[in-house]
C-alpha cells in the first residue's frame, strides 16, 4: 500500500497533477454552494421562480435547493425566499391557477418539493398544497390496467414514473400528516400502488423498472430504461418501510438500486442515462433524482457500495463535468464538458447534496471492482483540489 501510494505521488507529480485528499462532505458542500448559486444565476427567473421556464424540471432543481438548506441552514436564507416564490408565483408564470395541470407526474413533482419545503420550515401550508395535489393525482384511480393512475389527464398512457411518485407522494405524507385517519389513508394508497405496480409486472427480470404500460393488452412497454423509474421508488419504499414498520420493503428497494448501479453505468462505475442519447434538460435531470433517492435509502438501509457509488459519481462530476469558473455542469458525468442545461445542473447539484449527506468516514466504504459500484483505481486519474 505504501509503494502504491509513493508510485501514485511520483507519477502525479511528473504528470503535474494537483493532489488532494479524497473530498470530505465539507468539499461537497462547498462546491454544492457554488454550483446551487450558479444554477440561480444562469438560469432562474426570479420573479416566478421558475428554471428557463421548465415546469417539472423546475421542481427538481428547487427540491435540490430544499435539500441544500435541510442540511446546510446557512443556506436556508438563500433557498426559502426563492423556493416561496414558485409557490406564489409559478402557476401564474405558466398561465394556470394552481400546480394541477394536465400530467399527473408533474403534480407528483412539485408535491414533492413542498413536503420538503414542510421539513425545512414547518409550514404547513406547504404540506396543504402537497396534499392537495395528492389527492388530484388519487382521482385519476383506477386504469383498465387493473388499478394505477394515469400519465396525463387525456388518459393516453400508463407511467411507471406517475405511479412510482403517486407511491412516494403518499408514503411521504403518511409520515408527516398529524391527522391519524389521513396517516391512515396515506398509507393504504401506498400499499395499494406497491401491490400494483408488482402485479403490473412493471419490473424486468433484470431488475429494471421499465417506463410504462402498453394499454393494448395492459402489458409492459418496449424495453426503455431510465434512471429516475429506478430512482422515484426507492423513496417510496423508504418513506412506506417507516409508515408500515414494515422492513421488508427495503430489501425490495435495494434489489431495484443494485440493478440500477449494475446496468446502468459505464465501465467506470459512472451513472449514464441510456435509454436516450438526447442530452437535454429532461433527460439530462434524471441521473440526480437517481441519486437523491438512492441517499435516500443509504439513509435507512445502508450498503458500503452506495456510499461509494455516490461519492463517486460526484467526483466525476467535480473532476470531469464541470467548468471550474463559474460551477455550470454538463450532462455526462463521465465527461468531456459541454453543453450545460438547468437539467444537468439540478441532477449535479442533487449528487453532491447526497454526496454531502454521507458521513464523512471513508473507510467505511471498501474498494472492491466487483462490487457493484465501481472504483476508478487508476493511478493516473484526475484529482483536484477544490477547496
Amino acid at each position: 500500500m505504501l509503494f502504491f501510494h509513493t508510485t501514485f505521488l511520483l507519477l502525479a507529480g511528473l504528470l503535474g497533477t494537483s493532489v488532494s485528499a479524497a473530498p470530505t462532505n465539507n468539499t461537497y458542500l462547498s462546491i454544492a454552494h457554488k454550483v446551487a448559486n450558479s444554477m440561480n444565476d444562469h438560469y432562474l427567473d426570479r420573479t416566478s421562480g421558475v428554471y428557463e421556464n421548465q415546469w417539472w424540471n423546475s421542481a427538481n432543481d428547487l427540491t435540490a435547493l430544499a435539500d441544500l438548506a435541510i442540511i446546510d441552514p446557512s443556506f436556508e436564507a438563500t433557498a426559502q425566499p426563492i423556493i416561496h416564490t414558485a409557490f406564489e408565483q409559478a402557476p401564474l408564470s405558466q398561465g394556470i391557477a394552481t400546480f394541477e395541470n394536465a400530467w399527473y407526474d408533474d403534480e407528483g413533482w412539485w408535491a414533492l418539493l413542498w413536503i420538503s419545503m414542510y421539513d425545512l420550515t414547518k409550514d404547513a401550508i406547504y404540506l396543504n398544497e402537497a396534499e392537495s395535489l395528492f389527492k388530484d393525482m388519487a382521482a385519476s384511480w383506477p386504469t383498465p390496467c387493473g388499478g394505477g393512475i394515469w400519465w396525463d389527464r387525456a388518459q393516453t398512457y400508463i407511467a411507471s414514473i406517475a405511479n412510482e411518485l403517486f407511491l412516494s407522494v403518499a408514503a411521504h405524507l403518511a409520515n408527516r400528516t398529524p391527522n391519524r385517519d389521513d396517516k391512515a389513508s396515506y398509507t393504504n394508497w401506498a400499499m395499494k400502488e406497491v401491490d400494483w405496480f408488482d402485479h403490473a409486472n412493471l419490473i424486468n427480470e433484470f431488475g429494471d423498472v421499465i417506463d410504462g404500460i402498453d394499454l393494448n393488452g395492459c402489458t409492459r412497454n418496449h424495453t426503455d430504461v431510465f434512471t429516475y423509474n429506478q430512482g422515484v421508488i426507492l423513496g417510496g419504499l423508504v418513506e412506506l418501510s417507516k409508515a408500515t414498520g414494515d422492513a421488508s420493503l427495503l430489501p425490495k428497494a435495494q434489489a431495484i438500486a443494485d440493478a440500477a448501479i449494475r446496468n446502468l453505468t459505464n465501465t467506470d462505475g459512472i451513472l449514464l442515462e441510456k435509454g436516450t442519447k438526447d442530452e437535454g434538460a429532461a433527460f439530462a435531470q434524471f441521473k440526480g433524482i437517481f441519486i437523491r433517492n438512492l441517499q435516500q435509502l443509504h439513509s435507512v438501509a445502508p450498503k458500503p457500495s452506495y456510499a461509494n457509488f455516490i461519492r463517486h459519481n460526484a467526483d466525476s462530476i467535480i473532476n470531469n463535468a464541470m467548468n471550474h469558473e463559474d460551477y455550470l455542469i454538463a450532462p455526462n458525468w463521465q465527461g468531456p464538458f459541454r453543453d450545460p442545461n438547468m437539467g444537468a445542473q439540478g441532477a449535479g447539484l442533487d449528487a453532491l447534496v447526497s454526496a454531502a449527506s454521507l458521513s464523512n468516514k471513508r473507510d467505511e466504504v471498501p474498494v472492491d471492482t466487483n462490487s457493484a459500484g465501481r472504483v476508478n483505481q487508476n493511478p493516473l486519474a484526475r484529482i483536484r483540489d477544490l477547496t
